[in-house]
């Protein structure tokens, strides 16, 4: 029955917990922002985790990485965790802002596009080349085939990303999340990542990507891979 009494931002927020918890947060009009995910969600508040920010506000800027949904709230308290994590308990938004249609747009360009980087190893230095599935103004999701071991918040530096036979254009990327999804029938490691570079550096690819690719938005494809 405790549902049925239960805010639809209550509702979407637990959805987030079980099915796509990773967040970006910000302190209110800083420039840099960490990533988070949700811990628990209450009737009037919402837990957070894996964030060590330093309390400079209370206030706080949230989006939903797999998703691109934001809300503005509330710090109202700090503690640990039963693992020793740091955890925030946040006022419960009062809304959801969806995001914008540029941002959201995706276009897969699978298997017509590949990211390639150098990477560090306790092998020394390999370059590593990552087919990828889609790619947004926002970030891309590649497929690991390499073997290595990724783990979240790992950044990605002086990437080539080449889509097609188009000349390929270096960027910068973070991990943000790490899904296992079934491709041509079998299962893949995918990495979503956001770009951490101007968006006029992923113009161009964009533009190259709709050539090749379709158009999709986020809401329509299950696994959100950034």
């Amino acid at each position: 029955m405790g549902w049925l009494f239960k805010s639809e931002i209550e509702k979407e927020l637990e959805r987030w917990q079980k099915e796509c918890p990773e967040l970006e947060i910000k302190f209110t009009e800083a420039k840099e922002a960490s990533l988070s995910y949700v811990y628990t969600v209450n009737h009037d508040s919402i837990l957070i985790a894996g964030f060590e920010g330093d309390l400079a506000s209370v206030n706080l800027d949230v989006r939903n990485v797999e998703n691109g949904y934001t809300f503005v709230s509330k710090i109202l308290k700090r503690g640990k965790g039963s693992k020793g994590e740091t955890l925030f308990l946040l006022s419960l938004p009062k809304k959801l802002y969806p995001p914008a249609r540029a941002r959201d747009e995706r276009i897969t360009v699978y298997p017509k596009a590949t990211f390639e980087c150098i990477v560090t190893t306790n092998r020394g230095n390999q370059s590593v080349v990552f087919p990828v599935v889609d790619i947004s103004l926002r970030g891309c999701a590649l497929v690991n085939v390499s073997g290595v071991v990724f783990k979240m918040g790992t950044s990605l530096y002086q990437g080539m990303m080449r889509i097609d036979e188009n000349q390929g254009v270096l960027v910068n990327c973070q991990i943000t999340s790490i899904r296992r999804v079934v491709i041509n029938g079998a299962e893949q490691e995918i990495l979503g990542c956001k770009f951490t570079v101007a968006q006029e550096l992923i113009t161009p690819l964009l533009s190259q990507a709709r050539l090749v690719g379709r158009t999709i938005r986020s809401t329509q494809i299950p696994t959100g891979l950034h």
